[in-house]
């Protein structure tokens, strides 16, 4: 669920209680999100759903349909639940994912992503980051962004080791 923010977990949660189709308008009157900002979140939206085995149907207004067999729509909401809750993480919490993905990952996490996932400006990340940076400095580790590319740490094993 990494690709997926808060605004439209909140969607996908509200079109799941729906029994039929609604207009965008009423959706987001409902979710008090603008238009503009539902149709921009509908490819994503549309794209999660089909890795989870739903259909976003948009003829006649939107809905969500399950389009396989296995798909519990009661598991997928407590899945999309869970992942909200996960969204909601405080700056300490957050440079606490920031470390442990740097240290974990293969691919190495951006800015955009953590502001994306975390559902907070990148300005917001970036200053979390900022002060990580000088946190690890002080234990002579380096936490380097690399532009485009993403976020890795360097050090002497030594260092890492010893905290």
């Amino acid at each position: 669920m990494n690709d997926i923010g808060s605004r439209q977990i909140k969607e996908m949660l509200y079109l799941l209680e729906i029994e039929t189709p609604i207009s965008l308008e009423e959706m987001s009157r409902k979710v008090r999100i603008k238009i503009r900002t539902i149709k921009k979140d509908f490819d994503i939206i549309e794209n999660f759903l089909s890795d989870e085995g739903f259909e976003l149907v948009r003829k006649s207004g939107v809905k969500i349909v399950s389009n396989k067999k296995d798909a519990s729509v009661e598991k997928f909401r407590e899945k999309l639940l869970k992942t909200l809750q996960y969204s909601k993480l405080d700056s300490e919490d957050r440079m606490k994912v920031i470390l442990s993905e740097c240290i974990l990952k293969e691919k190495m996490p951006t800015a955009e992503e953590w502001s994306f996932r975390f559902n907070i400006s990148k300005p917001s990340v970036l200053k979390d980051i900022v002060y990580l940076k000088d946190w690890l400095g002080k234990k002579e580790i380096i936490l380097e962004g690399k532009p485009g590319v993403g976020y890795c740490l360097e050090g002497k094993e030594e260092s890492i080791r010893d905290d």
